[in-house]
């Protein structure tokens, strides 16, 4: 009898576990709106990819390359591309150069999609008087 109420006892708490875990939000709520600090810089990273590990190196590449383009000097190029005689169709391309220290990884999030792809978010941020050494001022929202 005891070792059935154990049983029991173990079955319902394994539930409870598996309920916790599925209950979890997807995307987390820092992905679509990013903590506030007066001393930080926070950004972003997202990808997709059949490996796990694969989606949170991308994720994290898009959340240093989302941080820099916040941080540092942008250099936007709009070029001209025609298909066709008569019409034209404009292209714009932004190039970020910037040296990223001292960023800290804060979150990251995954989960596997009903086609196997693993989903990856990475939240990062970077101190703001680091920003002083490079003379650049940031707003954030």
């Amino acid at each position: 009898m005891k070792r059935q109420l154990f049983m029991l006892t173990l079955l319902f708490g394994l539930m409870a576990c598996t309920s916790a875990q599925s209950s979890e939000q997807f995307p987390p709520k820092w992905a679509n709106k990013l903590p506030k600090s007066k001393n930080k810089v926070y950004a972003v990273g997202y990808a997709k990819s059949a490996n796990q590990s694969v989606a949170f190196d991308k994720a994290r590449a898009n959340a240093f390359t989302e941080l820099a383009e916040i941080i540092g000097p942008t250099t936007v190029t709009q070029k001209e591309v025609s298909k066709e005689p008569n019409s034209s169709t404009k292209l714009e391309e932004t190039k970020t150069e910037v040296t990223l220290s001292d960023v800290s990884i804060i979150e990251k999030a995954s989960r596997q999609t009903d086609e196997g792809l693993y989903e990856a978010y990475i939240l990062v941020s970077y101190d703001k008087k680091n920003l002083k050494k490079i003379g650049k001022s940031v707003k954030t929202n």
